[in-house]
């Protein structure tokens, strides 16, 4: 009898409260630029007011898979991707996400680079896509299954790129671990942005070894963490920004000296404070 009072109760709740209140959106532009020689459709999230941290799952790709050349995530505002976008046949399947969640009505998740020659109505359709909400419980909301058609027509002017002599913005890198991604391997993650021609893409060096072009996150192949790595961004205009990671070993000895100098104090700190609890526990 419990039981289906609750049934009953959240079955009410869903149909007094608008689907559209729950939805999130996915829209998306056609975009082609002024010598008629490159073409993308830009996917963008609308978190409808609510504040997210991961979007999962596919969406179908009617009548121009056979176009596309390449999917890029490099510009996307979601850094992390467990599961980049990959294309079986028709169907696109992805998992994006923001450690410290993102809200937004224009949100990039992903470019799909087409040839010239793509027709001209192209169409998306959303299957079994979900956003997490950012609110430390898991909740998930349905993301809208409307189709979302594309007309070309909107242009971008590729001389704007050339005029781009600023280099992308700088960034943090981050180094992470856990048992149940990549397995239990140490990994980095980064991200930057460009505030003229955009992110076009990253190559993380190791030590002395070549640069590979790379995503976030990227699992190390250093695992004892003694190599300097490089992280390389670079943007449309061909500028690049380069940030380093170097291990504890490798810093320089008067920064090794001032990080214990700081343990040193916080440990005399916290023993000076105990002591100091105990003698008053003593004195009462």
């Amino acid at each position: 009898m419990k039981n289906n009072l609750k049934k009953l109760i959240v079955i009410s709740t869903l149909v007094l409260i608008p689907y559209s209140v729950f939805s999130a959106q996915l829209t998306a532009k056609h975009l082609i630029n002024s010598n008629g020689n490159k073409n993308s459709v830009e996917v963008y999230l609308d978190t409808e007011g609510e504040t997210i941290n991961t979007i999962e799952g596919s969406v179908i790709l009617d009548g121009f898979t056979k176009d596309i050349i390449a999917i890029s995530t490099g510009e996307s505002l979601l850094p992390l991707w467990p599961n980049k976008p990959s294309l079986v046949e028709s169907k696109l399947s992805f998992t994006g996400g923001i450690p410290k969640g993102i809200n937004g009505k224009s949100i990039l998740l992903f470019i799909i680079n087409l040839k010239p020659s793509t027709k001209d109505e192209l169409r998306i359709l959303p299957k079994d896509l979900y956003v997490y909400l950012n609110n430390g419980n898991g909740d998930s909301i349905k993301v809208n299954d409307r189709t979302i058609f594309m007309v070309k027509g909107d242009t971008y002017l590729e001389s704007t790129i050339p005029n781009d002599t600023t280099v992308p913005v700088s960034f943090n890198i981050d180094i992470g671990k856990d048992t149940n991604a990549y397995e239990g391997k140490y990994f980095i993650s980064f991200f930057t942005t460009d505030k003229e021609s955009g992110i076009n893409h990253y190559e993380v060096k190791e030590g002395d070894s070549d640069p590979v072009l790379a995503d976030s996150p990227y699992v190390l192949r250093d695992q004892t963490l003694n190599s300097v790595v490089y992280i390389i961004a670079y943007d449309n205009a061909g500028n690049s920004k380069v940030e380093k990671y170097t291990p504890m070993y490798k810093l320089p000895m008067k920064i090794k000296f001032s990080i214990i100098l700081i343990l040193s104090l916080l440990l005399i700190g916290a023993f000076r404070n105990f002591w100091i609890k105990i003698i008053k526990n003593k004195n009462r």
